[in-house]
């Protein structure tokens, strides 16, 4: 499995659902989420504080969700 099987889409609804990291790992393996969280945080689409298990949404991310 890599990175590119776990979508943006897929990694933005878990975050949006809260507890992304536990949903996420429980179908994926932990360094394909891991890789996906830290795309997303580079695409700015997501945001963490002292862990990057933890994520939330940015604006843009709220946005990508959204469709706009």
């Amino acid at each position: 499995m890599k990175r590119s099987d776990l979508t943006a889409q897929a990694v933005l609804d878990a975050v949006r659902d809260g507890d992304a990291w536990d949903a996420l790992t429980s179908r994926y393996p932990e360094k394909v989420v891991l890789a996906a969280l830290e795309r997303e945080d580079r695409a700015g689409r997501i945001d963490y504080g002292t862990t990057i298990t933890r994520p939330w949404l940015t604006d843009k991310g709220k946005a990508a969700i959204a469709g706009e």
